[in-house]
């Protein structure tokens, strides 16, 4: 969802062990292939080692009302997931 909305995800070990489909990553190779999977779904172009490094170095202040409503969230998943299936 964060990428949907355009934010940035952090993967590995030291974030979460954890598969979607439940089962414990084998390995932080697993945790990062589920997310660039999931990032292709909605065209989202990953960073390279660089461009991460200069995005943790330029941290972003979000407004708390500048968040949508859960169901905005939802909505805007939902939209994302059809403009995928679409291409």
């Amino acid at each position: 969802m964060v990428a949907a909305l355009g934010g940035h995800a952090r993967v590995g070990f030291e974030n979460n062990r954890w598969l979607n489909d439940g089962r414990l990553a084998p390995n932080n190779a697993a945790l990062v292939a589920q997310v660039a999977n999931g990032a292709a779904l909605i065209d989202r172009p990953l960073a390279d080692a660089g461009e991460a490094r200069e995005i943790l170095s330029n941290p972003v202040v979000v407004d708390p009302a500048d968040i949508p409503p859960h169901s905005a969230l939802e909505e805007l998943v939902a939209a994302s997931r059809e403009e995928a299936r679409a291409c």
